[in-house]
C-alpha cells in the first residue's frame, strides 16, 4: 500500500507498506524517484535493495514486490528534474549503528525545511540560500562538503557548494553562542522533558565547537584528543541507551574545560534564551530554541488530554529552517 505523506511543488514523499508477498506498482510522481527500504528484501523489478540505500528508480515509476516473510517498509521520494539529492551523515561514510537514522539532503528551489519519519530524515534545502550560508563559512556547510555523497546531481550542485565554500575569519561568536545553547539543553527542564531532541543537538553543539576548532568529528573521529571523542561516544550512546546522567557530566566537563559559563540563570524562560540568541543574530540556534519552545507546547497540550497518540501520523516530525 502506497500512501502519500506530504506533498509540495516539486516534491512528493510517500510512504511504502508491503505485506509478505505482496507486489505493487508504485508511481513515480515527479521527473526523479528514489526509494529507501527500512528492511533488506524489498525487490524493484528483479533487484534486490539494501536496507537504508538510496535506489533511483526509472521516471515511469517501478513495480515493488515483497518476498520476504515480514512486512517491509520504505519510503518514496519523488523530485523535480533539476533537483539534487545527496546522502550524508553517518550512513554515507559507514559509521552507521543499527538504530542510526539515514540522512538525506534535497537542493531545490523551494523553502528550507525537514522532515522526518521513523529513521528517514530529509532535509530540504534552497539551492540559493545553501551557497550563500557556503560563502560565509556555515560550518554545517564545510562538513557536507567533506562528508556529503551525491546520489543524483544534475546541475553540479554538489560541486558548486564546494568551490563556493570560504572559511570565515573567525568562528568565535558561533562557538559562543554554541556553547551558551549546550547550557541551555543540559537544563533539567530541557533535558528530562524533550530528551532525545535535546541530546541530538547537544551532539550537532559538540560537533559544530569541534569544527571550529580544526577538527574532522566526522569522518576522522579516531583523529580526535581523547577527551572529545569519549564525549561525543557517551552523547551519542545516551540517544539509544537513554543513560543521560553519564551524557550530561561529560557535557558539563566539556563546558569546564572550556571555562564556559551560562549568561543567564537556570530559572529563565525559553523566552529569556530566545531573545538572548536573537540578539547574538545566530538565527539557527534561535531556531532550535524555538522548535523547543513548540515541542513544550506540544507536550503539554498533550497532557491535557491525557490520551496518548497511537496513529501512524504521530511518528512524523515537521521542523523549520535546517542546517545542523
Amino acid at each position: 500500500m502506497y500512501k502519500r505523506r506530504i506533498e509540495w511543488p516539486g516534491i512528493e514523499v510517500g510512504q511504502l507498506v508491503l505485506a509478505a508477498g505482496a507486489q505493487e506498482a508504485v508511481p513515480c510522481a515527479m521527473a526523479q524517484t528514489a526509494i529507501v527500504p527500512f528492511k533488506p528484501g524489498l525487490i524493484v523489478g528483479s533487484q534486490p535493495l539494501d536496507q537504508f540505500g538510496v535506489h533511483l528508480v526509472g521516471a515511469n515509476g517501478a513495480t515493488v514486490s515483497n518476498p520476504t516473510g515480514t512486512v517491509i517498509l520504505a519510503a518514496v521520494l519523488s523530485i523535480g528534474s533539476g533537483d539534487a539529492l545527496w546522502m550524508f551523515g553517518s550512513r554515507a561514510h559507514g559509521t552507521q549503528r543499527a538504530q542510526s537514522d539515514l540522512d538525506v539532503m534535497v537542493v531545490y528551489d523551494g523553502p528550507s525545511q525537514g522532515y522526518k519519519s521513523g529513521a528517514l530524515v530529509i532535509h530540504f534545502e534552497n539551492r540559493d540560500a545553501l551557497m550563500q550560508r557556503a560563502r560565509t563559512g556555515e560550518l554545517f556547510v564545510r562538513y557536507l562538503t567533506q562528508g556529503a555523497r551525491p546520489v543524483v546531481d544534475p546541475g553540479g550542485d554538489f560541486d558548486a557548494l564546494c568551490a563556493q565554500y570560504r572559511a570565515a575569519d573567525s568562528y568565535d561568536d558561533t562557538v559562543a553562542a554554541t556553547l551558551q545553547l549546550m547550557h541551555l539543553l543540559c537544563l533539567p527542564a530541557v533535558l528530562d522533558r524533550h530528551a532525545d531532541y535535546a541530546l541530538g543537538k547537544l551532539l550537532w553543539a559538540l560537533r559544530t565547537v569541534l569544527m571550529a576548532q580544526g577538527h574532522d568529528p566526522f569522518t576522522k573521529l579516531n583523529q580526535l584528543p581523547a577527551p572529545d571523542r569519549t564525549i561525543l561516544t557517551a552523547v551519542h550512546d545516551a540517544k539509544y541507551t537513554k543513560d543521560r546522567a553519564q551524557a550530561l557530566h561529560h557535557v558539563r566537563g566539556f563546558l569546564d574545560r572550556l571555562g564556559s559559563t551560562p549568561n543567564l540563570s537556570q530559572h529563565a524562560s525559553i523566552d529569556d534564551w530566545a531573545k538572548s540568541f536573537a540578539q547574538a543574530r545566530q538565527p539557527f540556534i534561535a531556531s532550535i530554541v524555538e522548535e523547543l519552545r513548540k515541542l513544550e507546547a506540544h507536550k503539554r497540550k498533550a497532557a491535557s488530554f491525557r490520551v496518548p497518540d497511537t496513529s501512524p501520523d504521530a511518528a512524523l516530525e515537521f521542523w523549520g529552517p535546517t542546517g545542523g
